[in-house]
């Protein structure tokens, strides 16, 4: 079972489900980059390189969510752009914690962290 896993999904690449989702976002983020994807996605990020930004989806659906793991044990900032939409009410949100997990998830509104 875990071999066919590990075809299908890649060794370390999440696994997809009906009504659960977890699919890391190309790897590890390490510069500035734009998400796109569906709900449920896991985005690892490691900042030891310097600062940089990740932009939300400018036309989010309500139930959306994105989680964000930093996984390299850097204190660097990571700016969360809102890109439009208000993060707990405002357009960014900075995480600069070694280890810092963070789940938004799009109310319809705004992006909340839960």
């Amino acid at each position: 079972m875990l071999e066919w896993q590990e075809e299908i999904y890649g060794a370390g690449y999440g696994i997809r489900r009906t009504h659960f989702e977890l699919v890391r976002v190309n790897g590890v983020a390490t510069s500035a980059v734009t998400l796109s994807f569906s709900s449920g996605q896991f985005v690892p990020y490691d900042t030891t390189g310097g600062a940089f930004t990740i932009t939300l989806p400018a036309s989010p659906t309500e139930g959306m969510q994105f989680n964000f793991s930093e996984n390299a044990g850097s204190a660097t900032a990571l700016t969360i752009d809102g890109n439009g939409k208000n993060i707990v009410g405002a357009g960014t949100m900075s995480r600069s914690t070694a280890y810092l997990a963070t789940k938004l998830r799009y109310n319809g509104t705004q992006w909340i962290t839960v």
